[in-house]
């Protein structure tokens, strides 16, 4: 889930524009063309967590240029806790890398509507893939993680891969917190988003961070005050 939608409408980045009249644009595929023929689809394939981050965060930047909305910081948590939960759950790292690197592309792309944003992510996430010859299983693997990805939509996570990616994204929201509140969320949306997004946590992530969890919501919504 990106920061674009949250509870009650509250922005926490300037509009985009109108991205649902925009999704019959034609997918803006990246040209690696020049990569391949001069380093070779080999080097492709060793570096292909790399490729991909160097063109997700060009295309941040662009957008960021544009809309001024920082989306790589978003991105940038998920693959790190991504990374700490492959690790954990002995995932493949790889895959579970390139999901959460495309698991909200189309919004930097402004290709689709926000609410079926992992629809059309997980589009672009598999013809981009295609396009730089990534084995095909593979693909399918790293587009049902992207697809899988949002908690507010009740899909089964039918690997591990798609579990960490999707917690991630869920746990990447606590980084955010600071950035919300200054940009306008009342206390009452971030504790029903923060509650929200861990009940979307898979049982043994939720059983992972869950001590910190309380200490966390504690201090930030407890209702007694510290003076009289």
């Amino acid at each position: 889930m990106n920061n674009h939608a949250n509870p009650g409408n509250v922005p926490i980045a300037p509009p985009a524009g109108n991205r649902e009249l925009m999704h019959k644009k034609p997918i803006p595929f990246w040209a690696i063309c020049d990569l391949s023929m001069a380093k070779g689809m080999d080097f492709i394939m060793k570096n292909i967590v790399e490729i991909v981050e160097r063109k997700v965060i060009d295309q941040c930047n662009k957008y960021q240029e544009k809309t001024g909305a920082d989306d790589w910081r978003h991105i940038e948590s998920v693959l790190f806790y991504a990374n700490q939960l492959a690790e954990k759950y002995g995932a493949d790292k790889e895959i579970v890398a390139l999901g959460a690197l495309l698991h909200d592309v189309s919004f930097v792309f402004e290709y689709g509507d926000d609410e079926n944003h992992h629809v059309y992510s997980a589009e672009i996430a598999e013809k981009s893939l295609l396009e730089l010859d990534y084995p095909h299983e593979r693909v399918e693997q790293v587009k049902n993680c992207v697809l899988n990805h949002r908690g507010s939509v009740l899909k089964n996570k039918n690997s591990v891969e798609e579990e960490c990616v999707a917690d991630a994204d869920a746990l990447a929201h606590y980084d955010s917190i600071v950035y919300m509140l200054e940009s306008g969320w009342t206390s009452a949306n971030l504790k029903s988003k923060l509650e929200r997004d861990y009940v979307k946590l898979s049982g043994r992530t939720r059983e992972l961070i869950k001590d910190k969890y309380y200490v966390l919501m504690s201090v930030l919504f407890s209702d007694r005050e510290l003076l009289h």
